[in-house]
């Protein structure tokens, strides 16, 4: 009797490549390596599953009936990086359909812009870093055995709905989000500054297991901030935004301005901290000193805590004000001097194409992606200190910015608006918010003298720490 022919399952290339060699490697099977069809008991044996700089295809991944640990992990990307590969959205909704995952790592893929994890119930352990196009986490909320959860870095991704709903449960043993995720974490909401007690009291309950990250730079180094640092961070942002703005102010164009002015008039250019290998923010007065995180002064702890900070702390710190009321942005990578190299027009092919970058002049700045403009706060910090206080890089197109600053290869999928914010509606911007400011500081310190108090009182969104 002749023997039946086994029913094979065919699988991408990039899939296939890398189960032909976990077969031979952990199994000793030998698989003719271009064939890329496998029988169901070869596809059984694999369990785990890690694929380095994968590229695009991930057809047939659900197949894999007993894989339970899926690592993607790309190479190194940057803002000055052209043409990187990876996984895309198809793929996502190939992994989203491996039901018995219990762990998922998702790392330096450039071209998913969505993650709907909600179908994969088992999942324990999950991992979504430095995806920079990355725009939205779907599903969080229905992983009922999640106990570890990294992810930060993902440049695009400024929230993720039901955070705080996950977060209230206290089943966790590793957290370490992104800092401009808290909001997301004690569930906030900007137009009421009200946030989850719940979410907030379990993060209080076991702070030694949150940590709040914030990357900087083109090599991807991180400023880690204890959750006591984080609370401190968020309470300042929350005074700042009572000082300069009416509770229920709409106007993006108002709420920017306002925000940029405040940095430019209150945060200074740490320059010794620049001089520093650490980036760290050290300052010593009546004999005491004050020492930030390591690489603070990259960060919004720097700028917003200590006023202290470099160019990327300025962006990170007005990111977190813009956060609390509810405006998208993101950091941009660039070069401060005039766009001759073009890396960020979308209607240029890059593919055969060098470019020289600088051995020096890198730069941060904001994109204010609701609004489709950019501002360069630190620019306009330094501007201001000297006397200009016109604010010259606020709220400008994207032509406009590339008249003093060279974008990166990550600008070519954006944009913007071609009409430009001018400079009177900027001026007039600056004046009403300052008008407001002066009048809320002198209600405030009415209100201390009539009390008898000079400190602070708490004003809406901020938290208790939980230890006093």
């Amino acid at each position: 009797m002749a023997e039946t022919k086994k029913e094979k399952t065919e699988l991408s290339i990039p899939l296939a490549v890398a189960i032909i060699k976990q077969l031979k490697e952990k199994y000793g099977i030998d698989h003719f390596d271009v064939d890329f069809s496998f029988t169901q008991e070869e596809l059984s044996k694999i369990t785990n599953l890690t694929l380095e700089h994968p590229s695009s295809g991930m057809k047939g991944i659900e197949y894999l009936p007993n894989l339970k640990s899926l690592s993607l992990i790309g190479i190194e990307t940057g803002a000055f990086r052209k043409n990187l590969s990876g996984i895309d959205d198809h793929d996502m909704t190939c992994i989203e359909k491996c039901k018995n995952l219990e762990e998922l790592v998702i790392r330096r893929q450039p071209k998913i812009t969505s993650i709907d994890i909600g179908s994969l119930p088992k999942l324990k352990y999950l991992e979504i870093c430095e995806n920079h196009q990355l725009e939205k986490i779907e599903g969080i909320d229905k992983l009922p055995l999640l106990e570890s959860l990294d992810c930060y870095g993902n440049e695009s991704l400024s929230r993720i709905e039901h955070l705080d709903k996950v977060i209230e449960k206290e089943q966790w043993g590793h957290l370490d989000l992104d800092v401009l995720l808290f909001p997301s974490a004690i569930g906030y909401q900007p137009h009421t500054a009200s946030y989850n007690q719940k979410a907030v009291d379990a993060l209080n309950n076991t702070p030694q297991i949150a940590t709040w990250s914030q990357e900087f730079g083109e090599d991807k180094e991180r400023i880690q901030l204890s959750h006591w640092q984080m609370i401190q961070l968020h309470n300042s942002a929350c005074q700042i935004l009572s000082e300069i703005l009416r509770p229920h102010q709409n106007d993006s164009i108002d709420q920017v301005m306002a925000i940029e002015t405040y940095l430019a008039q209150n945060v200074v250019y740490d320059h010794a901290a620049c001089e520093r290998k650490d980036h760290t923010f050290l300052k010593t007065e009546n004999g005491q000193t004050t020492k930030g995180p390591k690489h603070g002064s990259n960060g919004s702890y720097s700028c917003l805590v200590q006023k202290q900070c470099v160019c990327e702390g300025y962006t990170r710190g007005e990111q977190y004000l813009l956060a609390l009321r509810g405006i998208k942005s993101r950091n941009v990578s660039c070069i401060g001097e005039k766009d001759t190299r073009g890396m960020s027009d979308s209607q240029k092919d890059w593919s055969q194409k060098d470019v020289i970058l600088p051995s020096e002049g890198y730069h941060s700045i904001i994109q204010l992606t609701d609004m489709g403009l950019y501002s360069d706060p630190c620019w306009n910090a330094g501007r201001w200190q000297k006397g200009d206080k016109s604010m010259p890089y606020s709220l400008l197109s994207k032509e406009e910015m590339s008249k003093t600053h060279t974008l990166s290869f990550e600008e070519r999928n954006w944009d913007g608006i071609p009409e430009h914010i001018s400079r009177s509606m900027v001026a007039e911007s600056i004046k009403n918010n300052d008008l407001f400011r002066k009048t809320k500081m002198a209600e405030v310190e009415a209100q201390r003298k009539e009390l008898g108090k000079q400190n602070s009182t708490p004003v809406r969104g901020m938290i208790s720490d939980g230890r006093s």
